[in-house]
């Protein structure tokens, strides 16, 4: 596909859908509704934000109620299109499919979703895009869901799809030049890296204290790192009432671990007590429970937690303390 006929896409898909895509602000790459083809910001980099919020907004509204009649909430959702996820940001959706497989609110606005990946291939050698693209599709695009993605090269674009969905969308706007991708699953065949199963035995096994200590002692527990996973997923649930009037409605809205209120419970006993537990338990839940009950790693290595600390956590170098670290001597 060229430029001219992925401007030509993109206007399209505008005419009876809201469209969602990196769009650059100042110094900032954010996800954000795309109002015309020359908003969309297609360079293979990751947005400083997760997608999650087009799958799972900061804050719904689940239902109200008026006396005893209850009102859920309409299941007409807009149709729209998520334009622009990385690898990593798919990654986290194989997740978020499984921890919602049950929730409506989720379902329903991921049937209404159309998704579209990119990838921008290295500008060299047609051998080099040779194993680039077939390790592209074989180790990862199989691994992933989707409907449509794009790997850029050039000036043009490598078309594949990942569902029926993608080939009618395609289909009628008047593309045929595309590749079908198998979904074989979320992970491969041989099971989590070892890389995740050596940090998982780690922690699970060979608790070092020193490790949190020391991140205690630095975070200042902002949650910043937990808005901009895309594998964060935890949220609470706020229930508004006007007695008086016998009504109200129910919302759901991120939550973060790092915050005290997160762990408090009735009696006002707080289970996370301080810094260090708090950050202990949001690794101990990447590395340890995600994978232990979904199959999945907790994250997707996109850094971005990283990036948005204050206060200069890096993610990789904890994870190399911990598997570094010596049992011997540990609590």
């Amino acid at each position: 596909m060229t430029k001219d006929q992925l401007t030509k896409f993109l206007e399209y898909l505008l005419q009876d859908n809201v469209v969602y895509g990196p769009v650059q602000k100042g110094s900032v790459l954010e996800v954000e509704k795309i109002a015309q083809p020359a908003d969309l910001v297609l360079n293979g980099c990751l947005t400083d934000h997760s997608w999650k919020k087009v799958f799972l907004p900061p804050c719904e509204k689940l239902f109200d109620y008026q006396g005893a009649k209850l009102n859920e909430v309409s299941d007409d959702y807009p149709q729209q299109v998520a334009f622009g996820l990385t690898t990593f940001d798919l990654k986290a959706l194989n997740l978020f499919h499984h921890v919602y497989e049950k929730d409506p609110y989720y379902q329903r606005r991921k049937r209404n979703t159309l998704i579209i990946g990119q990838s921008v291939a290295p500008e060299q050698d047609a051998k080099t895009f040779k194993v680039f693209s077939e390790k592209l599709e074989e180790d990862i695009l199989e691994h992933l869901e989707f409907d449509i993605f794009f790997e850029q090269r050039g000036d043009s674009f490598r078309v594949m799809t990942g569902s029926e969905d993608g080939q009618e969308v395609l289909d009628k706007f008047g593309f045929s030049n595309y590749e079908h991708i198998q979904f074989a699953g979320p992970i491969k065949e041989t099971g989590l890296g070892e890389r995740t199963l050596a940090i998982k035995d780690q922690l699970k096994n060979h608790h070092d204290q020193k490790i949190w200590d020391e991140l205690g002692k630095k975070c200042i527990e902002c949650g910043k790192c937990t808005i901009a996973c895309p594998t964060c997923y935890c949220f609470r649930i706020d229930d508004e009432a006007v007695l008086t009037e016998g009504e109200g409605e129910r919302t759901r809205c991120w939550d973060s671990c790092f915050y005290r209120e997160f762990s408090e419970v009735a009696g006002d006993h707080v289970f996370l007590e301080n810094t260090a537990q708090r950050i202990h338990f949001w690794y101990y839940h990447k590395f340890v429970r995600i994978p232990e009950q979904y199959g999945l790693p907790g994250c997707v290595g996109c850094g971005r937690c990283t990036r948005t600390c204050p206060v200069g956590i890096d993610i990789n170098e904890t994870l190399q303390k911990i598997v570094d670290s010596d049992p011997v001597g540990a609590l």
